[in-house]
């Protein structure tokens, strides 16, 4: 079986992170789209049609992985494309939009869907959206959950330090969730003397607000994930309260490292996260983060006790992501 992975290029995000450690362990070749401007759908189209229908002239695939690249050209009937979806961005709901650049999203979205022979989505919610929004036979949509690098994702067992991780809150900070949740950081920081770290990318208007913040905010920039993984065991807790994800790797990673974290209802994190047992799903509504983020704090065993159950969870690698996507595509292959 011959496979072509298609992708964007890009450092970071779920789903860079999906097709990198995917590919690790499937025999495929890889094409990488540079990324173009969002507003400029024509040009992408170009660029992927070129890229792409070049390859497929000097090369017989199987089979074409899309990995979420919207703007899909036409492909010959005899080379099966499966798209994975990880987000829909007409429906992200974070900033109002106006009604051109929604339209526009759903028709791009809607063709690329159209052109594919299978869908592979991260997570039933992700699943429901798009048979809710586009005419897809459900028996062509499977649902593949992601996994962590349990090489670097495991209980270290670390001592607790004296800070709270919100990781990426910089990148994108309103669908991130920064503007949510920073008057209870701020009331949380003063009162019990903690700090407040931050990891990843940092955006234009997340330096502008980065700047307005007080000391006990600290800003570390992007790091490693072995660093990253360190800092998910030292933390009292992570939050994430974002307001839209795909699937939302930080979670998971948390709990595969044996830490604490409480997050928004957002993307398949209530699908894996047990809400008071292994972490927290919460709304977005400020009393209820409030009263849990003080009950952690000032209740140690109750942090222990959920590292405990952590501990316990068996969370799947890459590999063994790896090996549902091989049997997904020698099955539609060889159909």
């Amino acid at each position: 079986m011959k496979i072509l992975a298609v992708t964007h290029e890009g450092k970071g995000g779920g789903a860079i992170a999906y097709f990198k450690n995917l590919y690790r362990w499937i025999d495929a070749n890889q094409l990488f789209l540079p990324n173009t401007h969002k507003y400029q759908p024509i040009l992408n189209y170009k660029l992927v049609k070129k890229m792409l229908l070049n390859e497929l002239k000097n090369n017989d695939y199987n089979l074409i992985h899309n990995n979420w690249v919207r703007h899909l050209p036409k492909i010959k009937k005899d080379t099966k494309v499966v798209t994975t979806i990880h987000h829909l961005i007409f429906k992200r709901e974070v900033n109002k939009r106006d009604l051109l650049a929604d339209t526009l999203c759903f028709f791009i979205e809607g063709s690329t869907i159209k052109k594919s022979d299978y869908l592979i989505t991260v997570c039933k919610m992700m699943k429901d959206k798009i048979l809710r929004y586009f005419s897809f036979p459900e028996d062509k949509i499977f649902v593949i959950p992601l996994a962590v690098d349990n090489s670097i994702y495991y209980p270290q067992n670390l001592p607790e330090e004296n800070f709270i991780l919100f990781p990426n809150a910089l990148r994108e900070p309103k669908r991130k969730g920064f503007y949510f949740i920073l008057p209870i950081l701020k009331k949380l920081l003063e009162k019990y003397d903690l700090k407040c770290i931050i990891t990843g990318k940092i955006s234009e208007e997340g330096k502008k607000l980065y700047a307005k913040l007080t000391p006990n905010f600290e800003y570390l920039g992007y790091i490693d994930n072995k660093e990253l993984a360190k800092l998910y065991n030292q933390a009292i807790f992570v939050i994430f309260p974002s307001l839209h994800e795909g699937y939302g790797l930080v979670p998971l990673e948390v709990i595969a490292s044996g830490g604490i974290v409480i997050s928004s209802d957002t993307g398949a994190v209530k699908e894996y996260l047990k809400d008071g047992k292994n972490g927290y799903v919460l709304p977005l509504i400020r009393e209820k983060w409030m009263k849990i983020l003080v009950e952690l704090i000032e209740n140690p065993s109750l942090r222990e006790d959920i590292r405990k159950n952590n501990q316990k969870e068996k969370i799947h690698s890459w590999r063994d992501c790896a090996k549902d996507h091989l049997k997904f595509f020698k099955k539609i292959v060889e159909n």
